[in-house]
């Protein structure tokens, strides 16, 4: 029987589609970037001026053609492509990718992390925005982890815990917090 912390409560319709917060964005950024593309994103919702979105497949282009390093928050349903795509685009074509993922260690993509330069913990949940940009009103429930696959540093993986409060505050712009409390969303 799987632990109630593992059962999903979010509507069919809307997983799958939830939005990466501004504040975390900037932070990866800030951290991994610049960035050129977004890799899994939609018209309503890239961060980035270039984006695949589900039409264009990230996972059928070659990625080294948009620029030198991509950001993708892919769909947790099924993250396996992803990650081995990140991983495949850092040895072989020189491209860099920080994926936002569930932290799941028990997932056979997880085991991919080995080669990675950095798994980026977080001391704290991450509040994910709805599809339509609304904060959600709880925040998810597994965690959430970065991946950093840089090419020509890839293997020797450092992982470092960041406190999700201290990030959020720090990079959230007072613009982020005041359209949230319009909408109704809460804190983690």
């Amino acid at each position: 029987m799987p632990s109630t912390q593992q059962i999903s409560t979010t509507p069919e319709a809307e997983k799958d589609r939830w939005r990466t917060p501004p504040w975390l964005f900037r932070y990866l950024s800030w951290r991994y970037g610049p960035f050129d593309i977004d890799l899994a994103a939609g018209d309503e919702n890239h961060l980035c001026e270039r984006y695949f979105t589900i039409e264009t497949n990230a996972l059928a282009q070659n990625w080294f053609h948009y620029g030198a390093r991509g950001f993708c928050n892919p769909p947790y349903s099924a993250p396996s492509a992803w990650v081995a795509s990140s991983l495949f685009e850092a040895q072989g074509f020189g491209f860099s990718t920080c994926l936002v993922l569930p932290t799941h260690i028990n997932q056979k993509w997880a085991a991919l992390s080995q080669h990675a330069t950095e798994v980026l913990n977080f001391e704290g949940r991450v509040q994910f925005l709805r599809a339509d940009g609304t904060p959600a009103k709880t925040s998810n429930r597994g965690g959430t982890q970065v991946i950093w696959f840089r090419a020509g540093d890839l293997g020797f993986t450092r992982t470092p815990w960041v406190k999700t409060s201290e990030i959020r505050e720090r990079f959230e712009d007072k613009a982020d917090a005041m359209l949230a409390a319009r909408k109704g969303g809460g804190d983690e």
